[in-house]
């Protein structure tokens, strides 16, 4: 940021909130846009579709969004803590970004097999008009890369379902087109097109869920998510 250089994160953006809020606060003194987070699902058809549909206004009042995230041993083998920290970096994101808001509560629970080999997280989040998420997480060696987002408004429901008859073998297969799509947005932000995708604001505000969600985890209690509002520190357009 220091130097003017733009920058691709992947992601979380940093391993705490109050890191990620100091990158915030140097983009804001910068005075323009230089991060990127990479939130590729943003950028994957089946996800855009259902925002689309969100925004039509077709389902009606949204009231839940749902999702899974499910990983092999041989890929990931992570704990329960490193499920929150990195793999549900994701689907935080993908709440906030469908829902169109922050998120005000949330809580951990978490249950491993006697043998070790298999973990599972389940988030519960609340957003700041009370839209509902449950986000399962998990790793072990019954399990296929598998993710799924189900969102149900007052008129229906959508989902987006892992084909089985084509299971990908992990995230960069699932994901391949998203990627691309998301160097190519990062590239037309370099070169001064266009700059909508995850912002460093998105990569703090993520971060303060997930550090309220270890809290969570620790306590058994829901947590607040505390965070500065965007207006306050991010980069005025």
């Amino acid at each position: 940021i220091a130097r003017g250089l733009f920058v691709l994160c992947e992601k979380p953006l940093t391993t705490s909130a109050e890191q990620s809020l100091q990158l915030v606060k140097a983009e804001r003194a910068a005075g323009r846009r230089l991060v990127q987070v990479g939130f590729m699902r943003r950028f994957d058809t089946d996800y855009q579709n259902i925002r689309r549909t969100l925004r039509s206004g077709h389902l009606g009042q949204l009231v839940l969004i749902s999702q899974r995230h499910r990983n092999p041993l041989s890929v990931i083998t992570f704990d329960e803590k490193q499920l929150i920290s990195s793999s549900a970096s994701h689907d935080i994101d993908v709440f906030r970004w469908l829902s169109g808001e922050e998120i005000r509560e949330v809580s951990a629970i978490a249950q491993t097999s006697q043998d070790e080999s298999t973990v599972t997280v389940v988030l519960t989040l609340t957003s700041q008009s009370g839209v509902l998420g449950v986000i399962e997480l998990g790793r072990g060696p019954a399990m296929h890369y598998d993710i799924g987002c189900e969102i149900v408004g007052s008129r229906g429901a959508l989902a987006v379902i892992t084909p089985t008859e084509h299971t990908p073998d992990s995230w960069m297969q699932r994901f391949a087109g998203a990627y691309r799509a998301q160097d190519a947005a990062w590239l037309a932000a370099v070169t001064g097109k266009s700059n909508t995708a995850a912002s460093a604001y998105d990569g703090y505000a993520g971060q303060a869920v997930i550090d309220a969600a270890l809290a969570g985890l620790a306590s058994g209690r829901p947590q607040p998510v505390r965070q500065e509002t965007k207006n306050a520190v991010s980069v005025t357009p």
